[in-house]
């Protein structure tokens, strides 16, 4: 095979030269068409269901929590597996969407199966937070951690946020904030860089 085509490259070197030439010019355009991204945007077909129930030992959040969030998402469309994880006042279901599913038309019926009203939480647990899991770079962490109360670590961070907010152009940054229970009380807040057209 590979001797034929030195054959016949020999015997017709101006075809095998703009053949060659071809093949260089159209890398060329691909490359220069190709985007390029320093965080490329790109699903992972993975839906967070996360909830808070302060206080709560881990096994009464997968009985009461993480459980009845399972059932009640269990015959949703799209979905090929549910994995979840309960800890300290936390409950995170996560599902895995098959192959060529909408997230956004997941993410639609997972929020309305929540809201239905045949989901029975703990009346002081926080209401099920429904998002795409997302590929996240963050540029910056902050961690506030002490043993003060998550009151004045939240108040702390606020603080910290709006420093963060003025010193970068809030075009180029989203900041979030989570209360990790399960962390002995560490408040973390994410400077993300979003993607800018």
């Amino acid at each position: 095979m590979v001797r034929s085509i030195v054959r016949w490259s020999v015997r017709n070197p101006v075809a095998a030269n703009l053949l060659m030439g071809m093949i260089i010019i159209s890398g060329v355009v691909s490359y220069i068409a190709m985007p390029r991204e320093v965080f490329p945007d790109f699903s992972l077909g993975k839906i967070e269901v996360f909830t808070v129930w302060r206080g709560a030992a881990p096994g009464d959040v997968e009985v009461l929590v993480t459980e009845p969030i399972e059932e009640v998402l269990g015959e949703i469309d799209g979905v090929d597996d549910i994995l979840s994880t309960s800890g300290e006042g936390v409950s995170r279901v996560h599902l895995v969407l098959t192959s060529g599913a909408e997230v956004p038309e997941v993410l639609a019926q997972v929020r309305d199966a929540l809201g239905r009203g045949d989901l029975f939480l703990p009346a002081d647990a926080e209401p099920p937070r429904v998002f795409e899991e997302k590929n996240v770079f963050p540029v910056l962490a902050v961690f506030v951690h002490g043993s003060a109360s998550p009151a004045v670590l939240s108040s702390e961070t606020e603080r910290i946020q709006q420093e963060a907010k003025s010193a970068i152009d809030a075009s180029l940054a989203a900041i979030s904030t989570r209360l990790e229970q399960s962390l002995a009380n560490i408040e973390a807040t994410w400077v993300e860089q979003e993607k800018t057209n």
